[in-house]
């Protein structure tokens, strides 16, 4: 029986790493471009990405901080920013709901009263439905918009939800943070904080 287990560790090995070699191949190759085909087909509208991360500290990205932390902490983000543009001169709210909203608004977020925190899951206000973002812009344009992850934003009523802001679909959780076995809210365990909505309708909410 020692010798079936170590057969089976040892397949179970070399399909890991084939998976591994086969995902930083595909990762090293969008870096450079290569398996972005929407560039040769509409130059004029291309793809956008965007990835938040909020609540990192400094130093937890393995690169931009001149050597002092290993490239190999985040490879796949090392790879993507060493072939992209780094900058190193900014400045970001220390906590979520201040810097979504500077992110989707253009604005500081002083200037649209969300300065102060957090919006809770059971906080009876939102990011001002009045306000402007930039799904809503790039929705204008053509695009398609869809968000997965945190919202935190407000969510108390269904017209301050992301698919009622500009985005077309969205899957994932309004509030700050959730168990990610069994995607109930951390603060509040008796709920569920899992949504996968559209324009047109929600489920999970």
């Amino acid at each position: 029986s020692n010798n079936y287990y170590k057969l089976f560790g040892l397949i179970f090995i070399i399909i890991s790493l084939f998976g591994i070699i086969n995902y930083y191949d595909i990762i090293n190759k969008s870096a450079h471009g290569l398996y972005n085909k929407s560039s040769s087909i509409n130059k004029s509208k291309p793809n956008i990405i965007f990835i938040l991360a909020d609540d990192m500290s400094w130093a937890s990205l393995g690169y931009g901080t001149d050597g002092q932390i290993p490239s190999f902490i985040t490879t796949n983000l090392t790879i993507l920013a060493q072939n992209g543009i780094i900058m190193k001169n900014f400045y970001a709210q220390e906590v979520c709901t201040p810097s979504r909203a500077a992110l989707l608004t253009g604005r500081y977020p002083a200037s649209i009263g969300l300065q102060y925190g957090l919006i809770d899951l059971d906080s009876p206000w939102a990011l001002n439905i009045q306000e402007t973002l930039l799904p809503e812009i790039l929705k204008d344009y053509g695009y398609k918009n869809y968000i997965l992850g945190k919202w935190h934003l407000g969510s108390y009523n269904p017209k301050y939800l992301p698919t009622a802001r500009g985005f077309h679909n969205f899957t994932g959780y309004v509030n700050g943070q959730i168990y990610p076995w069994s995607k109930t809210e951390t603060s509040y365990n008796e709920y569920t904080d899992f949504i996968t909505s559209t324009e047109y309708c929600y489920t999970g909410y």
